[in-house]
């Protein structure tokens, strides 16, 4: 009986450290990231007047020329260090001081250093500037995708209204970004009454799509069905057969009479089978994902969605 009693403790205890747990609450969190290229980036004029023979021979005029050059190479750390050395070296309150501040936060934008953008704005002469200010608008698209990318969505909305009163068109831009970058379908859905544009994107996107649900059924059913419906075929050979190798192995030790080997090899292989129906599920969740990315990429390109793309203006 003390044998018996020791054999079950032991076969629990393995199928608790064995086992996963079944995720009925799958999130999905897409990454739909772009970072513009050189051709973009020399594309745009600057939103500043060019420096003058005087401005450039100061040393904080060689400084700002110097991170220009960096900028636009898209060699953003060392451009950083030239604004900031001219932010160093100018004058207090000189005209260019605004410029060198903007440029400093633009480069932590563009090498996605969200919250240093931040840090820049809150520390700088840029909260202060007028709606009339040239590169306004570029300024609150950075805003509000830093405070996006850094949760502070309170933030995020304030600076939303402001580009509503700035330019009304590029403000509601700014929020179907936001609607396709996180991936919210259920407003996107819904908005394709709005935007017509948008069905080209979510409908060929949710025909695509792998159910989480019926992945975890397939494979209950048989192990692997599940990771061969998600396109992992390699996934779906190795979990079929180590599940058919455990089940006969457990097999063969209950038939031999070896039920402490058979149970033990059975609570393994239980662990195996459920973490395998757990596994398919998440392994549909993230092919949505990539899929959805993809698409949700393609769409903001073509439709210069991405913030960096409705840019008028760099450094």
């Amino acid at each position: 009986m003390t044998q018996k009693c020791v054999i079950l403790k032991g076969l629990c205890l393995l199928i608790l450290l064995s086992s996963c747990a079944i995720n009925t609450c799958i999130d999905f969190k897409p990454e739909v990231c772009y970072f513009p290229n050189d051709r973009l980036i020399h594309s745009l004029p600057s939103a500043f007047p060019p420096m003058s023979e005087e401005e450039l021979r100061e040393e904080w005029g060689k400084e700002l020329d110097i991170g220009l050059k960096f900028a636009y190479e898209l060699d953003y750390y060392r451009a950083i260090t030239g604004f900031k050395r001219a932010l160093f070296l100018i004058p207090p309150f000189h005209e260019r001081q605004t410029q060198i501040e903007f440029c400093i936060a633009q480069a932590y934008y563009l090498a996605g250093k969200y919250a240093e953008a931040l840090q820049v704005f809150e520390e700088s002469h840029l909260a202060q500037v007028t709606m009339q200010f040239t590169a306004l608008e570029e300024l609150l698209l950075m805003l509000y995708d830093c405070y996006i990318h850094t949760c502070q969505i309170d933030q995020a909305i304030r600076i939303l209204s402001l580009m509503e009163i700035k330019n009304l068109e590029k403000a509601e831009s700014m929020k179907l970004s936001y609607d396709v970058s996180s991936g919210d379908l259920a407003t996107l859905i819904i908005e394709k009454e709005k935007y017509p544009h948008v069905s080209g994107f979510v409908d060929p996107y949710c025909l695509a799509t792998k159910s989480p649900q019926k992945a975890r059924f397939l494979n209950a059913v048989l192990p692997g069905a599940g990771y061969l419906y998600v396109d992992q075929p390699k996934t779906a050979f190795t979990a079929f057969v180590i599940n058919a190798l455990f089940t006969a192995a457990a097999y063969q030790f209950f038939d031999e009479g070896y039920w402490a080997a058979g149970l033990i090899t059975a609570g393994i292989e239980a662990g195996w089978y459920f973490g395998g129906i757990n596994g398919a599920g998440l392994a549909a969740n993230e092919y949505n994902e990539r899929l959805y990315e993809g698409h949700a990429k393609e769409f903001m390109i073509k439709q210069r969605l991405f913030p960096v793309l409705m840019f008028r203006y760099v450094f």
